[in-house]
C-alpha cells in the first residue's frame, strides 16, 4: 500500500499552519530547529501545543533573535530590516546551509513559485522581486521548517482538499487588497478554491505555494487508512477552530 498524506485546507493554509500541522503529526521539532538554525540568518523557532475552540493544535512561530519578538506577519504590513532579499539571496542562504539536498531543492522551488507569482502581478521578472513575501524572516523560517518537516515523512503521494481563501480585504505593503490577494490568486491557478464567506484572508502566499509544490492531486479525502494526524493553528480568530489538518495514512 502507498504511503500518503492528505491535507485539509477547508480553513485555509499559511506557512506557520503548514509547519504546525506536520510537527503536531509527529515530525521531529528538534531536527527542524537545527535545519533552520543552519541558515544563519538570526531566527529561531517556537512550537507549543495549544487549543482553538476546544481543538488541540500545534502553534508554530518564527522568532527574530535580534528583537526577541515574533518575525513580521506574512501580510507585509510592517517594514523589516531583511525585507529586500531577492531570490538569488535566498538561493545563496540555502546553498550555504547544512540542509539536505532535498530540503534545499524543495525550499528553493517554493520560493520560486512565490517570486514568479509576485513578478507576474507587478510586471517584472522573478529575480527582480524583493517583496516581503520572498525575503522576510518569517517566510524563510516557515518554508524551510515546513519542507524539513515534510521530508521526515516523504509520502509516495500527497492529496489536498480544495482551498478556502476567505474573503474581504487584506492590508499589505501595497495597500489594502481584495482577498485572495493578487499573488495568492496567481498561485491558486489550477487549484480548486472557494470562499465560505469568512471575512479575512485564510490562504496566504506561503501556505498556497507549499501546498502547490507538494500536492499530487486536489480532491476530497481519498480512500486511506489513517495512521496519524496533526493540526496547525492559524493566528486569526475566525469564530471557529482555525486549523490546517494533515493526515498520514496508506491507500487501500
Amino acid at each position: 500500500m502507498k504511503s500518503v498524506i492528505y491535507f485539509d485546507a477547508s480553513c485555509g493554509v499559511s506557512g506557520n499552519m503548514f509547519a504546525g500541522a506536520l510537527i503536531d503529526m509527529g515530525a521531529d521539532f528538534e531536527k527542524i530547529r537545527r535545519d533552520v538554525e543552519s541558515l544563519g540568518i538570526g531566527i529561531e523557532l517556537k512550537y507549543e501545543k495549544s487549543a482553538t475552540y476546544g481543538i488541540s493544535a500545534g502553534s508554530f512561530t518564527v522568532m527574530d533573535i535580534s528583537t526577541g519578538k515574533e518575525a513580521d506577519n506574512e501580510s507585509g504590513a510592517e517594514e523589516h530590516r531583511h525585507c529586500h532579499r531577492h531570490l538569488s539571496d535566498i538561493k545563496k542562504i540555502l546553498e550555504n546551509s547544512a540542509l539536505s539536498c532535498d530540503v534545499k531543492n524543495d525550499s528553493l522551488s517554493v520560493f520560486t513559485l512565490i517570486a514568479e507569482a509576485e513578478a507576474e502581478v507587478h510586471g517584472t521578472d522573478a529575480e527582480s522581486v524583493h517583496f516581503h513575501e520572498v525575503g522576510a524572516l518569517d517566510s524563510i523560517g516557515d518554508i524551510v521548517a515546513s519542507v524539513s518537516a515534510f521530508r521526515q515523512f516523504s509520502p509516495e503521494k500527497v492529496y489536498s482538499s480544495p482551498v478556502n481563501t476567505g474573503s474581504g480585504t487584506v492590508k499589505c505593503q501595497h495597500g489594502v487588497l481584495p482577498v485572495p490577494a493578487p499573488a495568492s490568486l496567481k498561485l491558486l491557478y489550477g487549484i480548486p478554491s472557494f470562499s465560505d464567506g469568512t471575512r479575512t484572508e485564510l490562504a496566504t502566499p506561503t501556505g498556497i505555494a507549499l501546498l502547490k509544490h507538494f500536492t499530487t492531486e486536489f480532491t476530497d479525502m481519498p480512500k486511506i487508512i489513517p495512521k496519524a494526524d496533526g493540526n496547525g493553528m492559524g493566528t486569526r480568530d475566525i469564530g471557529r477552530a482555525n486549523i490546517f489538518r494533515a493526515i498520514l495514512g496508506e491507500e487501500f
